[in-house]
């Protein structure tokens, strides 16, 4: 089909229709790459919101906070150095990990950002952070719900 396409236009082995052809080509893989990236965006997204219904439903929380509660581990995680590599924890920014602990307003809702927490990074919220040895104990005394976080 190719050879169809730039035999009629240039001679059927010239440089520019071999060109040509491998431009075609560059073209509908670029287009089928796009199709396939926002194809898996569309699942994502459904995905999530489903998936946030369902935990709305066995947490009693709203499915648009799950999203907010989300990005709470997310900015906890920011609070929190590692090793390249190692992901061994070296240092922990006090004031960022209690500002993103106190965003949650219930026990459930610790219990909530401490599980996205475990899922992003592999450590518990409680034990490795908030426990640890790099926070202060007036740091720790800061976070509301700190026994409810896992």
């Amino acid at each position: 089909m190719a050879k169809d396409i730039t035999g009629g236009i240039v001679g059927k082995n010239s440089m520019l229709g071999v060109a040509l052809t491998l431009a075609i080509t560059v073209c509908i893989i670029i287009i089928v790459v796009k199709i396939y990236k926002a194809m898996q965006v569309g699942t994502k997204a459904i995905g999530g919101q489903l998936g946030n219904q369902i935990i709305s439903v066995q947490t009693g929380i709203p499915a648009a906070r799950i999203d907010f509660l989300k990005d709470v581990a997310k900015q906890a995680n920011k609070g929190v150095y590692r090793i390249w590599g190692l992901n061994k924890i070296t240092w922990v920014i006090d004031e960022d990990v209690v500002n993103a602990c106190n965003q949650a307003v219930n026990v459930a809702e610790a219990a909530l950002v401490s599980q996205f927490y475990k899922q992003d990074t592999g450590d518990s919220l409680r034990y490795d952070v908030i426990e640890s040895s790099f926070m202060t104990d007036s740091s720790r005394n800061k976070i509301l719900y700190k026994n409810s976080f896992k």
